[in-house]
């Protein structure tokens, strides 16, 4: 008599002619039925939701989390389902269960809806672009393309949130990656010039999800309505080519922009007035110096100015270009050359004190720059000066600009008076 083929099975075959043409003992023919019936209920199974085929998925009931939610009615809303279901959604949860207080290190929902345009500005700025997939070496079937940032960008908490900051728009800053993975967790320095915020609450904990949790503290109602303020969304499905479009350093100033923009938002006109008038002063001569500008201040923002680089190139502005000291105040006679002078030896000093690049080295200060971006931006030209790249369907130009290190920048300044608060020399 046969043998049930299965292995380690040695029951003999007997029974119906089914069992027998599958050479299967009674026991593992009902099992093979059970998986014949699931197959064939897979193969015929759609999303309860949108009624799509599921047969190709591990999903049991529906195509996707968005539908899931929908279907089973933990949201009313398909605007609320797309803002759940982006990155940004999942970026803010992460930021506040890394927080000691989690929940409590918001004060409403407003707070998610402000980080959550945040980071929708954060992708106007980051400029990002998508090589064709022949680029990639695969083909449409295997692979879903992310978007590259140009600009490479994150959200950054003046107060680390791991150390109890608070996930609030007035306690981040959209700020270039680089600078914030620096510093890392750092706490800036507790003075008058962003020392961030931190959270003074008791912990309230985050169970399950962040939707699930506002609803808890806040109540369905006023999160629904906070977060339908954000709007619709626009979708990037990962299936086509988006080429890089950048109008060059020279010409957009993308650094600069940024911060001018984070300074408003944040409230800091002054030092806004002092970054429009140098870039109105040098924007056309010597445009790559007023980016080196905004490099810097972005890391002594992050600081908490620590390094006094903000109070001394507010101070030196003032001392130059405020014409309501002019008339008691010696430092305006020493004229632009000497204003020139003063602000070349600033950042001079803090370039090698923050990154290490030296201002009299065009190469440094390209390789610096373009540590910024994922695709070069700027190089250093024949003559030494610098070139700036633009980018625009596909194409590459490039556009010559000045890089002058006048002989006075190497030389100490006159000891008319305390320029810097540490005495007339910058080493």
């Amino acid at each position: 008599m046969a043998i049930c083929v299965r292995k380690n099975c040695t029951t003999s075959v007997w029974g119906k002619n089914k069992e027998r043409s599958k050479r299967l003992c009674k026991r593992h023919y009902a099992a093979y039925v059970q998986n014949r019936i699931a197959k064939e209920a897979k193969a015929l199974s759609v999303c309860y939701y949108c009624g799509l085929s599921l047969a190709k998925m591990r999903n049991k009931k529906y195509c996707c989390k968005a539908h899931r939610q929908l279907g089973s009615r933990k949201i009313l809303g398909k605007i609320i389902t797309d803002i759940i279901g982006f990155s940004y959604w999942g970026h803010i949860q992460h930021h506040i269960k890394r927080s000691p207080i989690e929940l409590a290190s918001i004060n409403g929902v407003h707070d998610i809806t402000g980080l959550y345009q945040l980071y929708q500005c954060k992708t106007k700025h980051q400029r990002s672009y998508v090589l064709a997939l022949e680029q990639w070496g695969v083909s449409k079937e295997k692979l879903k393309i992310k978007p590259i940032p140009l600009l490479r960008l994150e959200i950054c908490h003046f107060y680390p949130v791991n150390s109890g900051g608070e996930n609030t728009p007035d306690n981040v800053i959209i700020a270039p990656l680089r600078i914030n993975r620096m510093l890392k967790d750092t706490i800036p320095y507790q003075g008058r010039l962003f020392p961030g915020l931190k959270a003074l609450r008791k912990k309230m904990p985050l169970n399950g999800s962040l939707y699930d949790g506002l609803v808890a503290r806040f109540g369905k109602k006023v999160v629904d309505e906070e977060l339908s303020s954000i709007g619709k969304l626009k979708h990037f499905h990962g299936n086509y080519a988006k080429q890089p479009e950048f109008g060059g350093m020279h010409h957009e100033f993308p650094l600069l922009m940024l911060l001018i923009s984070e300074l408003l938002r944040l409230g800091h006109h002054d030092i806004v007035k002092f970054l429009q008038a140098i870039r109105r002063d040098y924007e056309s001569l010597l445009p790559v110096y007023v980016e080196l500008v905004s490099i810097i201040m972005f890391y002594a923002i992050l600081t908490g100015d620590r390094d006094r680089f903000l109070m001394r190139f507010m101070r030196i502005h003032r001392w130059f270009d405020d014409t309501a000291l002019s008339t008691r105040h010696p430092f305006r006679a020493w004229g632009r050359d000497n204003y020139e002078r003063c602000m070349y030896l600033l950042l001079r000093r803090y370039l090698r004190l923050f990154f290490g690049s030296a201002i009299e080295s065009p190469r440094e200060i390209v390789d610096l720059y373009n540590s910024f971006f994922s695709l070069q931006v700027v190089d250093v030209g024949e003559l030494g000066e610098i070139v700036s790249f633009s980018y625009f369907k596909g194409r590459q130009s490039k556009v010559n600009t000045f890089f002058i290190i006048p002989e006075y920048v190497l030389d100490t300044l006159p000891r008319s008076g305390d320029v810097f608060g540490i005495g007339s020399t910058l080493s």
